[in-house]
């Protein structure tokens, strides 16, 4: 605890902050999220004491953070990565909207800050298939920031039908839109998902990839244990 005592400072301030933000979130997601920062804050600090980063001149923290065994750093990385995939978990259980909305184009529905506009809808062909298209956009504080297209399939001749989804990545989440079935009033039925901070699941988990890879250049494990001695052949008893 005294080498970490700033890591649980931060995340006891994060596990604040996210119960003050997300008022009415269960405690064990802001537990969660608290964590995730504990793991990132407590890598970096335990990296930053092996190197004595801040508390040795240039040239001595060069010379340590040179000479960390392969393994050392792939740890470091493994769980900073895990720290980050918490939370981006957590952000998505915790944050995430879905709206299932009836609309017809000129329409438009929030999402996660989002504003989404059913634009048109038109037919379309395909090899062995038929279907309709819808067009979408997606906008934020008055900014276009995406158009998408969302599909309706039915594949002959079985008549199976599938959905192709419109979806907009970006950093700080993904808007995904869903062109269901139609309504007896002439609009179709939308569903619209908003799942924030999805990267950081991908990130964390590229991270943990990367600790796991540095750790096999460690020195140690590139060293051949040494062959035993060949044995005399011993000969029969008489």
């Amino acid at each position: 605890m005294q080498r970490v005592w700033f890591a649980a400072v931060i995340a006891a301030a994060a596990g604040v902050i996210a119960a003050a933000v997300l008022g009415g979130t269960p405690v064990l997601a802001v537990l969660g999220l608290a964590l995730g920062f504990w793991m990132i804050a407590g890598s970096l600090l335990e990296f930053a004491e092996k190197i004595a980063l801040f508390r040795a001149p240039f040239k001595t923290t060069l010379s340590r953070l040179l000479g960390l065994p392969a393994a050392a750093i792939g740890m470091t990385l493994a769980h900073l990565g895990m720290g980050v995939m918490v939370i981006g978990i957590l952000s998505i259980s915790t944050l995430k909207e879905e709206h299932i909305v009836a609309m017809k184009p000129g329409d438009a529905r929030q999402v996660g800050g989002y504003t989404v506009t059913f634009v048109s809808e038109s037919p379309f062909s395909g090899p062995n298939y038929t279907g309709r298209a819808g067009r979408f956009t997606i906008s934020k504080d008055g900014a276009e920031k995406a158009v998408v297209i969302s599909e309706k399939r039915q594949f002959r001749p079985r008549g199976m039908d599938t959905t192709e989804v419109g979806l907009h990545a970006m950093l700080a989440g993904d808007v995904y839109v869903v062109l269901g079935d139609a309504t007896d009033d002439g609009g179709r039925v939308v569903r619209l998902f908003y799942n924030p901070w999805v990267s950081l699941i991908w990130l964390g988990a590229a991270v943990m990839f990367a600790g796991g890879g540095i750790s096999l250049f460690d020195r140690r494990y590139r060293i051949g244990a040494p062959k035993p001695a060949a044995r005399a052949a011993m000969a029969p008893a008489e």
